[in-house]
């Protein structure tokens, strides 16, 4: 479940968005409070049905949100804090298992508030779930027509509910029935899911010298995997910056049954006292011709990317504190140290308008670089058993931490202030 502060961010970004989409929907009113009686009442029941079973049986199978206090049209926060004695939580579920469901399964609610601008905002959360589609064995009727019909599947798409006297189309009940029977997501997406949103369903089943297993409480047959790596290879430069140089090369792979979906190279960092998937490089000459000196590699991830989702989740995994959160925890420093030298890019997009704008700025003014090669390599921290000489520490490697160490200092920059131009 969202924190209210993680829920209040994906308020926002639906706002933002500018639109209705498939997952989320946003209304002016609350669905049902003291003051909806009679006719108008059963006319409300009737809308909330539909619209959550549309949201329920959204075909990207995702949580959902119907957000209420929100103009539809101008999306303008107007808030529901006029409104007393609204609907409950359990209100909302009420009414949703009074009706008649086929095989008994209904979608589950949670109604959550968030507050902006002393505005109360109220979101109903309905849950993902794998028995879509949800469908109505008895019609909620409201007349002659305009009924909420039994047997038929609705959905959204387009940000538009499927209207009461159609049904979605074919493409998108086959899709529906896919996941209901497990066909969908395919299992590299289901596993990048249960990595990020469910890392507290991952559990240690196994544990030698050489080899840890963890598997997902709820789909066992997901695992990963952590080996040695017997060939020995040379430290990456991201290895030397954490308080202690010491670390090891392991290989994690994403095992589904004896499948092997996917495999990377993680590090072991500071004495093993971190531990963090290797991010991604990239060869980028921001320098002319005349000075091919720093040429070298730079360190990123992308957000969506497993490599980042996967070295959270192992931080979390490897935490030897309850509070994962605790900033002063050995893994939390390791990975502060880490993204020092790494950036985090929102997509490939990003990356490549950001790489556009370093060539251009650096192109221009190779004067900058030689007094920067040197700020950096002075505040370097290498681990015990480093020394910032050419001698301890090869100038490719130097070279490597100094271009990464510079590409991030830039990036949150370019992200604050000039990110807004570069993308209009």
């Amino acid at each position: 479940m969202l924190s209210s502060t993680e829920l209040k961010h994906v308020v926002m970004q639906l706002i933002e968005s500018g639109t209705e989409g498939n997952y989320w929907d946003f209304k002016e009113e609350v669905y049902l409070h003291a003051g909806i009686e009679g006719k108008k009442r059963k006319v409300k029941t009737h809308d909330f049905i539909h619209d959550i079973i549309c949201l329920a049986n959204n075909t990207e199978n995702r949580e959902a949100y119907l957000i209420m206090g929100v103009k539809d049209d101008s999306l303008e926060l107007v808030g529901v804090n006029q409104l007393e004695n609204r609907m409950t939580s359990e209100g909302y579920q009420e009414i949703i298992e009074s009706q008649k469901w086929e095989e008994h399964v209904y979608p589950r609610v949670e109604l959550r508030r968030v507050v902006f601008n002393n505005l109360i905002i109220e979101v109903l959360v309905i849950n993902q779930s794998h028995n879509v589609p949800f469908v109505l064995s008895a019609p909620l009727k409201l007349g002659q027509s305009d009924n909420v019909r039994a047997g038929v599947i609705y959905t959204r798409n387009q940000g538009k509910n499927t209207n009461k006297d159609s049904q979605a189309n074919r493409e998108d009940v086959k899709t529906l029935w896919k996941y209901n029977l497990n066909l969908l997501p395919e299992p590299e997406q289901r596993f990048k899911r249960y990595i990020s949103e469910e890392p507290q369903l991952w559990k240690k089943s196994y544990e030698t010298f050489e080899k840890t297993v963890w598997y997902h409480q709820q789909v066992p047959k997901f695992k990963i995997v952590l080996e040695d790596e017997k060939e020995k290879l040379k430290s990456p430069a991201f290895a030397l910056i954490q308080t202690n140089a010491r670390n090891s090369w392991h290989i994690l792979k994403l095992m589904h049954s004896d499948t092997q979906l996917a495999e990377f190279y993680v590090q072991l960092i500071d004495s093993a006292r971190g531990i963090v998937v290797h991010p991604s490089s990239q060869h980028l000459q921001i320098f002319d011709g005349r000075n091919r000196r720093h040429m070298n590699h730079y360190y990123y991830y992308y957000e969506d990317s497993l490599e980042y989702k996967l070295t959270l989740l192992l931080k979390k995994l490897y935490s030897s504190s309850e509070n994962n959160e605790d900033k002063h925890s050995d893994q939390n420093i390791c990975f502060r140290n880490h993204m020092e030298y790494v950036s985090l890019f929102k997509d490939e997009l990003e990356k490549k308008l950001f790489e556009s704008f370093m060539r251009r700025y650096f192109l221009f003014d190779t004067t900058l670089i030689e007094p920067m090669v040197k700020d950096v390599l002075d505040k370097i921290n290498f681990g015990h058993g480093m020394e910032k000489s050419e001698e301890k520490l090869e100038v490719p490697l130097q070279e490597e931490l100094v271009i990464s160490k510079i590409m991030v200092s830039y990036f949150k920059k370019w992200k604050k202030d000039v990110h807004a131009i570069e993308t209009r």
